[in-house]
């Protein structure tokens, strides 16, 4: 017999010690704070999108959302400014709808939980560069309902950047040097995936085989 759980760390912890009781083998998927890498010669409309993807799609509430988006220095002015256009553009609604390409978070509680980490954030000396908070309006009255939220400014040592959120909330990070790079998307306790864009295959092994992860998408995330 073996014990297969996906969900929380705290949850995963407590199953790994009863079943070592046991002797019985566990299979553990618990948290993440993926990492998502841009570097200077990816196709930013590309990498832009597969950003947007990874972190929004499921509202965030994804044990690998790429939560954290490092990007190289010399395009993070471009991409910050591609992804914000695409951010504004989504569409936050009913999941029902066809048209909707973001619902609401599982419940309230979780949507004060994620409050709670967006302005830990700013406490931090993070910028919200979009959302943070509710979408306004009498659709958005009954659900618990929050934005896609996007902020820069905090250092990878932050609690944003090191604890799983599980919402709609992403963080931008710069890099230039590639071995600190790698000590920053390594360094938190989670390893469930990362994701890098890039068009040279040198760098794709080179980073790949760095990161501390389970998965490492190339040119997509998901």
């Amino acid at each position: 017999k073996r014990i297969a759980f996906t969900g929380g760390t705290n949850v995963g912890m407590g199953i790994q010690r009863l079943a070592a009781e046991k002797l019985m083998p566990t299979s553990l998927e618990l948290g993440g704070k993926s990492p998502t890498i841009v570097c200077a010669d990816a196709d930013l409309d590309h990498a832009v999108a597969g950003v947007l993807y990874g972190i929004f799609s499921s509202s965030g509430e994804s044990c690998i959302a790429g939560s954290r988006a490092f990007i190289h220095a010399s395009v993070y002015d471009a991409f910050k400014q591609c992804l914000l256009a695409g951010v504004r553009n989504l569409r936050v609604g009913d999941p029902a709808s066809e048209n909707t390409q973001m619902g609401p978070l599982v419940n309230m509680g979780h949507r004060a939980s994620v409050e709670k980490y967006v302005q830990m954030g700013r406490d931090e000396g993070g910028t919200v560069l979009f959302g943070g908070e509710r979408p306004q309006g009498a659709d958005f009255d009954k659900g618990s309902y929050y934005l896609p939220t996007v902020i820069e400014g905090l250092t990878n040592s932050a609690r944003m950047c090191q604890e799983e959120i599980f919402g709609p909330v992403l963080a931008l990070l710069r890099w230039s040097d590639e071995a600190d790079l790698l000590a920053q998307c390594n360094d938190n306790v989670y390893g469930l995936a990362a994701g890098i864009w890039t068009r040279d295959y040198k760098t794709v092994w080179r980073l790949g085989s760095a990161l501390q992860t389970g998965t490492v998408w190339v040119n997509t995330y998901k």
